[in-house]
């Protein structure tokens, strides 16, 4: 029942998740840090799938995550339930992010649309902010990815660096936007 002879290994090499551009930058950025992954070829393309945004400074990362967060949500959330999108950040700046995520939607909501979006369970809301670590094995229509050189430097090896990062970016069935401060210095798509 155990052991070598009674397994067979079969690879995923077939991306039907991800537009390409989202799966090559993924990919690359997997195989650029020594992470081994099984050669995937995305089926579709969709333009303007994949943005990279760096900012100077954290006022204007604040400002560019609020603006994407409401772009995404308003292109991908329906108030019949449908429609989820998640911004992977840094463990250590989750709060931060909730705080900005929650004062941009409060603002450009309606209030009935807002209001319902607070009820909604932490583990299927149609917007949260969370780590990589948290979102392994789920999809949403669009994911924000802020910092990622940070979500790399706090994990606890280089490997895992890489399989977070590589997670958080392959997360998205639409659209993958990253955000990053120009001092989120090593991080290339």
């Amino acid at each position: 029942l155990f052991g070598e002879p009674n397994w067979d290994l079969y690879e995923l090499t077939i991306n039907y998740r991800n537009p390409s551009e989202v799966s090559e930058a993924a990919s690359k950025v997997a195989t650029d840090s020594g992470l081994y992954i099984s050669t995937v070829h995305a089926v579709r393309s969709v333009p303007d799938s994949l943005v990279s945004q760096t900012v100077e400074s954290q006022d204007e990362l604040d400002t560019a995550l609020a603006e994407s967060c409401i772009k995404l949500f308003e292109k991908f959330v329906s108030d019949d339930g449908s429609g989820r999108i998640a911004i992977i950040t840094p463990n250590s700046i989750v709060s931060h992010a909730k705080k900005v995520v929650n004062q941009a939607l409060e603002h450009a909501l309606p209030e009935k649309l807002w209001n319902q979006l607070n009820k909604q369970n932490a583990d299927d809301c149609q917007c949260g902010v969370c780590t990589a670590e948290e979102v392994k094995g789920l999809e949403y229509d669009a994911v924000i990815v802020l910092q990622p050189s940070q979500i790399e430097q706090e994990a606890a090896s280089r490997l895992t660096a890489a399989a977070n990062l590589y997670v958080a970016m392959t997360r998205p069935t639409q659209k993958l936007h990253i955000i990053r401060t120009a001092d989120d210095a090593n991080f290339e798509k």
